[in-house]
């Protein structure tokens, strides 16, 4: 989020704000200062962050709240590392703390006690042995039978750990072509 154009006045209000709900932004509140302005980029956590933000200033015409993916970049303040631009995956995206995660962290409990930790990943033709378990897995959802009664764990959930499995076998067979 970029705050531009703002008086002295306005830049302590929306400064004061951003610390009081720092819980709410990732990284550090950043500072701009020009001879005809003064400015705070901040970036949010989430989008749900950032509406919080913005709606406190909605009000105030006289401040301008800039979408920050949209800003350009000045080569003066460019980090040397930025892994938007060095095309790293946003591991942020993927909230751990959802039920259907901690539901596929299970099947990994369930499998390390009956075959062993990580025996998985070295699985002979892996790639068609999974994509088969997912298919009995996801016929099993279907027909109503909500849990494996050979474990308990969820069939659904057992089709996404069967996903993982058959992409990390196909993935290390054939790496990326940069990769190779």
């Amino acid at each position: 989020m970029v705050f531009s154009n703002l008086t002295v006045h306005e830049y302590n209000e929306v400064l004061d704000l951003l610390e009081n709900n720092r819980e709410l932004l990732d990284g550090p509140i950043k500072h701009h200062a020009s001879e005809n302005s003064i400015g705070i980029l901040a970036y949010a956590k989430n989008a749900f962050s950032s509406r919080i933000i913005e709606d406190r200033f909605k009000s105030d015409d006289t401040v301008i709240v800039i979408n920050h993916d949209k800003l350009p970049i000045e080569p003066e303040h460019e980090s040397k590392k930025n892994d938007k631009l060095d095309n790293k995956p946003d591991f942020s995206l993927l909230h751990l703390e959802f039920p259907e995660i901690e539901e596929v962290v299970r099947i990994y409990e369930a499998g390390e006690r009956k075959y062993g930790r990580d025996t998985w990943e070295s699985l002979e033709d892996g790639e068609n042995r999974y994509w088969s378990a997912l298919c009995r897995h996801h016929n099993a959802h279907m027909r109503g039978e909500i849990l494996d009664p050979e474990d308990g764990c969820y069939h659904i959930a057992k089709v996404i750990w069967n996903a993982i499995a058959m992409a990390h076998s196909y993935f290390i067979n054939n790496p990326r072509p940069q990769d190779k």
